[in-house]
């Protein structure tokens, strides 16, 4: 059978707590970078049911943590991922020390993405790592003195 698409609501953080670098609890020098709702528009039936979805991730980023937070582009669907992004930028909004990277404003480009409108083709996917690249390192201030670690988000339950 085709595997379902994740949510919001399938993501959890891994924990880093296996690392033996000794900073698993200073989340200072951490950038955490989220690139997920696309499955999610149009999935839920009231802005509130969205806004739990994103406090939820949120959640799961420590606060002393910078966050990078990609919005999502989905052309068939374009009032529903107006609402998504505009709900996921007023949360990194209230929460600070956090940006939105505007994927929907390239999603759109000729080329960018595939024939279903969501999802990037070979160059699609050069201008996805762009568009992250270009919003973390202008807010990347620590980038000579951090030490480089990378928290994922990854489903809840693996699918077959």
């Amino acid at each position: 059978p085709p595997t379902p698409p994740l949510t919001l609501h399938d993501a959890l953080p891994i924990s880093a707590d296996d690392s033996d670098d000794g900073l698993d609890d200073d989340h200072a020098n951490e950038m955490w970078v989220v690139a997920l709702g696309t499955n999610d528009v149009g999935q839920y039936s009231s802005p509130d049911q969205i806004a739990g979805a994103v406090n939820e991730v949120l959640a799961a980023v420590p606060d002393e943590s910078s966050l990078v937070w990609v919005d999502v582009y989905f052309r068939d669907r374009p009032e529903q991922q107006e609402l998504i992004n505009s709900i996921i930028a007023e949360r990194l909004e209230r929460r600070g020390n956090a940006v939105l990277a505007p994927w929907s404003f390239f999603g759109g480009a000729e080329g960018v993405t595939v024939g279903d409108g969501v999802h990037p083709t070979e160059s699609g996917k050069d201008a996805f790592a762009f568009v992250v690249a270009d919003t973390v390192v202008p807010n990347d201030e620590k980038a000579h003195t951090v030490h480089a670690r990378w928290n994922l988000i990854s489903p809840k339950t693996v699918r077959d």
